[in-house]
């Protein structure tokens, strides 16, 4: 359930920030495929990525874990 969570959270935060997927991708250094995937949660995130995302973003991990933990 978390993991839904996450994907679609990642997904509010990055076009709250008016962030395309492929920016985000870029910023983060991963593919465009792979945000997308998560995004639809299609994909499981390691902690590593979901570091890497969340600092492109601008947050902290702790952050989303807050923001998910809101929204559920």
């Amino acid at each position: 359930m978390m993991d839904k969570l996450i994907g679609s959270t990642l997904k509010e935060i990055r076009i709250e920030k008016k962030i395309s997927q492929r920016k985000l991708a870029e910023m983060a250094g991963i593919t465009n495929g792979h945000i997308s995937k998560i995004e639809k949660n299609k994909s499981d995130v390691s902690v590593a990525i979901l570091n890497r995302i969340t600092n492109a973003l601008g947050i902290s991990i702790c952050d989303l874990f807050l923001r998910v933990e809101d929204g559920s």
